[in-house]
């Protein structure tokens, strides 16, 4: 099933959902898309998210320079298929993709060899867990589960840049490498 902004849908991915009137939380079905790097609606989306998060430091810049450099016919490397992917708000078909609507990003590498790297991930920031007002919670959880659960054959790794988020891998399932600086998820 393809949304209408070019994007494939991947899958759906529940995250948590505060009601601001109740203060209740629950389970909220959201969107798990795969971006086309040829569709200049989701280049403007992602242009978008990197302009708006980009408070400080910010892996969706990382992600929209790539997407952008792909998208204008450069290759990033020569034995690697980057994909992009964000998780939306969505929980049904939609017409554009708002950027407004993206609770977080994410880029994965794919080597020759069939071998996957999660390149970047990135949280909205007025939804990151620092954030006292945000309205959604696992949204990391939620795109991190989702692309294990599409790649389920296959080893996936990353790096943790610091030990809060080697504490969250790890309780995803990844284990550190003792041969790199990576950590590593394999089924």
């Amino acid at each position: 099933m393809n949304v209408s902004f070019k994007a494939s849908l991947v899958g759906y991915a529940t995250v948590i959902k505060r009601n601001n009137n109740t203060n209740k939380e629950s389970g909220y079905i959201s969107s798990f898309v795969e971006l086309d790097k040829a569709n200049n609606d989701d280049y403007e989306a992602l242009r978008q998210i990197a302009l708006g998060w980009n408070k400080g430091y910010s892996y969706a810049k990382d992600v929209f320079d790539n997407f952008s450099y792909e998208k204008f016919g450069k290759k990033i490397s020569n034995d690697a298929n980057y994909r992009y992917f964000a998780l939306t708000k969505h929980s049904s078909p939609f017409n554009k993709l708002n950027a407004d609507s993206i609770l977080g990003v994410a880029t994965l590498r794919e080597e020759a060899d069939k071998t996957f790297t999660l390149e970047h991930l990135q949280v909205a920031p007025m939804q990151e867990y620092t954030s006292p007002n945000r309205k959604f919670k696992h949204i990391g959880q939620a795109i991190l589960k989702t692309i294990l659960d599409k790649f389920i054959n296959t080893s996936i790794k990353l790096y943790a840049v610091d030990s809060d988020a080697e504490a969250f891998y790890k309780k995803l399932g990844f284990k550190n490498n003792k041969k790199s600086i990576y950590m590593i998820f394999k089924r």
